[in-house]
């Protein structure tokens, strides 16, 4: 790709696309915290739930990891590195995914049994 190419290739791309990210997720957690408290005109309820997954789903679909890219979470946990680099690491029983997929459905499963 001539145009789109040398842009996300280029060395910072990546951080600019996390520091909007991040920036939005500041901003929703502002709102959420600061805003109206009727849910459909506070961004912490509607921008999450209806938009970002829609959008993320679309990203996945039509570009693969394209928001994992743009992911803020990454942006901290860089950012932390660099502040408090670590001593410690993580138990091997923890180091795997399947807790990470044992709790999202257990997250799923309460979500529906009691409607969180």
């Amino acid at each position: 790709m001539p145009v789109l190419g040398p842009v996300l290739r280029h060395r910072h791309f990546r951080r600019i696309l996390q520091s909007i990210l991040f920036a939005l997720a500041v901003a929703v957690i502002v709102d959420g915290l600061r805003g109206p408290q009727l849910a459909p005109l506070n961004l912490a309820d509607i921008l999450p739930w209806a938009y970002w997954r829609g959008f993320t789903v679309i990203a996945l679909l039509a570009a693969g990891n394209l928001f994992c890219m743009a992911c803020p979470f990454t942006f901290v946990r860089d950012f932390g590195r660099r502040l408090f680099p670590g001593r410690l690491h993580w138990p091997k029983a923890l180091r795997s995914k399947w807790l990470a997929i044992a709790l999202l459905f257990l997250y799923l499963w309460a979500n529906e049994v009691f409607g969180l």
